[in-house]
């Protein structure tokens, strides 16, 4: 299933109804109450003005035509604790705003702290590619309302990091490197055989053979 289609699926799936119009390529949910909004990381949603606003949305400032809410506790990652018996919590539970750091476009850095364990929500668009450590060991990472990432943390304090590399990238940059020692292969060679025809003892050896040389007689005599 492509990424588009995820997006309508999860949508429904969550019980949203329709998102849009899938062939047409159409992605345009109505996000009508604030657990929605946060579930999926919105901040904050536009609507005509005279227009309902989000169920639990708070008034933020009139822009143009239309009215700007606030949604409350909406983050792009969120920590939530796990159930009684190890299990994740469900999609809707809340959780408690964790804040982000990119050090490049391809990498979130997350600072857990909690006395349990519990499960980082991100709200990253579940595609391959997506590497996730703490404290820069390894773990797994699952998918969280069937479109979006989540990581279980231990107890304790963390550093949780997200790195963005598919393995394309790899093969890209093995291809290329292969490409570049061939070219300069290539260049070394032709290199070496210009020499060898312009030397004195490739002349040399043109004399010997009948044909034309500029090469001197060893004496200096022409």
């Amino acid at each position: 299933m492509c990424i588009r289609d995820r997006y309508y699926s999860a949508w429904q799936a969550n019980g949203q109804g329709s998102a849009g119009i899938p062939k047409d390529s159409v992605y345009c949910p109505g996000v009508n109450t604030a657990s929605l909004a946060r579930l999926y990381g919105v901040g904050f949603v536009i609507e005509p003005a005279g227009a309902p606003g989000p169920k639990g949305g708070v008034y933020d400032r009139a822009v143009g035509d239309d009215v700007l809410y606030r949604i409350p506790g909406a983050a792009a990652a969120t920590l939530s604790p796990l159930n009684a018996d190890g299990s994740l919590p469900a999609t809707t539970a809340p959780g408690t705003a964790v804040p982000v750091t990119q050090p490049s476009p391809s990498t979130w850095e997350l600072t857990t702290r909690s006395t349990e364990r519990q499960v980082l929500r991100l709200r990253l668009t579940d595609v391959p590619g997506w590497h996730a450590s703490i404290d820069g060991q390894p773990v797994p990472i699952s998918r969280f309302a069937g479109l979006m990432l989540q990581v279980e943390v231990p107890a304790g304090e963390h550093t949780v990091t997200l790195h963005y590399w598919p393995s394309s990238f790899t093969v890209g940059i093995v291809l290329a490197a292969a490409a570049a020692v061939g070219l300069l292969s290539a260049l070394v060679v032709e290199n070496r055989r210009r020499r060898r025809r312009h030397s004195p003892a490739m002349r040399t050896r043109d004399v010997e053979t009948g044909a034309p040389t500029e090469a001197s007689s060893g004496d200096g005599s022409p």
